[in-house]
């Protein structure tokens, strides 16, 4: 690809895009997808040796884009330096981790990407606690990326293609999932952070039911289905014993009453925590299953990255 190219594929890709109502925002990292279907390496991180590719390739290519976009639309595409917050639980305080946009294996410095965590506390931290950090990032990267590897089911061009209803709930419910980190961070909101995960579960169990067309919306709004986490995780086990992995987890989100956002009786903080992670862990399992991929949440091969 030479500049010319680069130019008029752009111009096609972002006409495309608008047709289906993508926010120039979220469009910059699709166009990509498109450009570059095949690339599998870094964009954005620490330690990208940007020579070592085309310029019109991997990261470089990125930032054509970015840049075009910027000149295009200016402002409506300012892109957040993270795509989801997850929390750590350290001296009985939580804290919350960013996890970068970033794709491929980037070195990543950790510590600077928890919320709050000023110099004096870094210094004062013990081995095991920097571990537990360390260890929500890993695990909060993979599981946030089983995810986003998710993305491509999406487009319209996918075979087969999503159903109107399971691309509305998928959006539903990573809105939930970044939601969860809002209410932590805004008013200390642990009843809202519960509710809120208890319904990214749900909605990733039943994206995946829609997805796979084993019902349809409306079929899953009527009992027993409902908002019954239970009989929901039932159906899901069905289809893929692979959910019975998440069992535990959803035993205790199918625990959290409806009203707990109105409740008087506050959601402690480390209950919180457990709360989110067996949520993040349920919507990674969904996705996963809903695009067919390799999990990479405790996947020997992406421990291994991470080890390097």
């Amino acid at each position: 690809m030479d500049r010319n190219e680069f130019l008029a594929q752009i111009e096609q890709v972002d006409r495309d895009l608008s047709n289906e109502n993508v926010p120039p925002i979220g469009r910059a990292f699709r166009a990509f997808s498109r450009l570059a279907p095949v690339f599998n390496g870094p964009l954005i991180g620490y330690g990208i040796d940007l020579d070592s590719y085309g310029p019109f390739e991997g990261p470089n290519l990125f930032r054509r884009i970015t840049d075009w976009y910027s000149g295009r639309y200016g402002d409506r595409v300012c892109l957040p330096n993270s795509i989801c917050r997850v929390p750590v639980l350290i001296r009985q305080q939580v804290y919350l981790i960013r996890i970068p946009i970033a794709y491929g294996q980037p070195r990543v410095e950790i510590l600077p990407l928890v919320d709050g965590l000023t110099s004096d506390m870094i210094r004062s931290l013990d081995p095991s606690e920097i571990q537990a950090i360390k260890s929500a990032f890993t695990d909060g990267y993979e599981l946030v990326y089983e995810v986003d590897d998710m993305r491509f089911v999406l487009e319209p061009n996918h075979s087969p293609p999503l159903s109107f209803e399971a691309i509305r709930i998928l959006e539903q419910a990573i809105n939930d999932r970044n939601a969860c980190a809002d209410c932590i961070d805004n008013k200390l909101d642990t009843n809202g952070a519960c509710f809120r995960a208890q319904q990214h579960a749900e909605k990733m169990m039943k994206a995946f039911l829609l997805a796979t067309n084993r019902y349809t919306e409306t079929q899953l709004a009527k009992h027993p289905y409902g908002h019954n986490l239970q009989n929901v995780f039932i159906e899901c086990l069905k289809q893929s014993a692979d959910f019975a992995s998440v069992s535990n987890d959803v035993s205790l989100l199918r625990g959290i009453p409806m009203n707990v956002r109105y409740s008087m009786e506050k959601v402690s903080l480390p209950n919180i925590v457990e709360t989110i992670w067996a949520s993040l862990r349920v919507g990674g399992l969904c996705a996963c299953r809903i695009a067919n991929n390799q999990r990479r949440y405790h996947n020997p091969y992406w421990i291994k990255q991470w080890k390097k």
